[in-house]
């Protein structure tokens, strides 16, 4: 699961970073994780509260990550997920990327 888990949560990392969003989720019918890179602050290149760059390969310093467990939780849990990023819309640039 280890080798597993840094997999994923590197693919989470590149998807924010490319995306410019601090929401991850990946989930299929069995397994359901959600990150949330906290330390991305698009506009500054830099972690959140730090006067030191992005890591070389443009990724978080640091990140929350969620598993959910319980399908019955997969919904709620989405709709939670949804809602923070929806909170955080005016701290990141929404582009495309090219």
């Amino acid at each position: 699961m280890d080798k597993d888990a840094t997999c994923l949560t590197e693919q989470a990392a590149a998807y924010a970073t490319n995306w410019k969003t601090r929401f991850v989720a990946l989930f299929d019918w069995d397994n359901f994780f959600l990150w949330h890179f906290a330390g991305l602050d698009f506009r500054n290149s830099r972690p959140a509260g730090s006067s030191t760059p992005v890591g070389h390969d443009g990724h978080a310093a640091w990140a929350y990550g969620t598993p959910v467990q319980r399908r019955e939780d997969y919904r709620k849990a989405l709709l939670g997920l949804v809602l923070e990023a929806y909170k955080d819309r005016n701290n990141a640039k929404f582009e495309i990327p090219s």
